[in-house]
């Protein structure tokens, strides 16, 4: 089964201008979510509010949009745009196991759409403190 690891974008991005996703969000969480996601030797894409599906090195402008406070139809369409952005790379996603590392914001459209047993959530229901513990944890045993 193709592993597949989607990082959730984060609210504190570069000043204005275009830069690559990755480097575009600049909080420690994003970075941990990013790390942590490197190191687990996958596919990484990060999911963005605005753009939806982005590859890693995508040039992308920075942005102030974010999927909080939306209703659910409005995640739900923003899910199905990520979801077919997903179908063009990998056209069987029942042969896929998506590893989402995003709020629920972000990550209840795709687990909705996905299916649950897609979808691998490591921190799912941890508060932001003891994701970031996990993640510094997982990211120290791979050193």
């Amino acid at each position: 089964m193709q592993q597949i690891v989607l990082v959730g974008c984060g609210s504190a991005k570069q000043k204005a201008g275009f830069y690559k996703a990755k480097d575009l969000y600049t909080s420690d969480y994003f970075k941990q979510k990013y790390e942590y996601a490197e190191s687990l030797g996958f596919p990484i894409y990060i999911i963005s509010a605005l753009n939806h599906l982005l590859d890693v090195n995508d040039m992308v402008e920075s942005y102030d949009y974010t999927l909080k406070g939306k209703s659910k139809s409005v995640k739900m369409k923003w899910g199905e745009k990520v979801v077919s952005e997903l179908k063009e790379k990998y056209p069987n996603l029942d042969d896929c196991n998506f590893i989402i590392l995003a709020g629920n914001d972000y990550s209840e459209p795709l687990v909705e759409l996905l299916g649950r047993e897609h979808c691998t959530l490591p921190v799912e229901g941890l508060p932001i403190g003891k994701q970031r513990s996990f993640f510094k944890q997982e990211i120290a045993k791979k050193r």
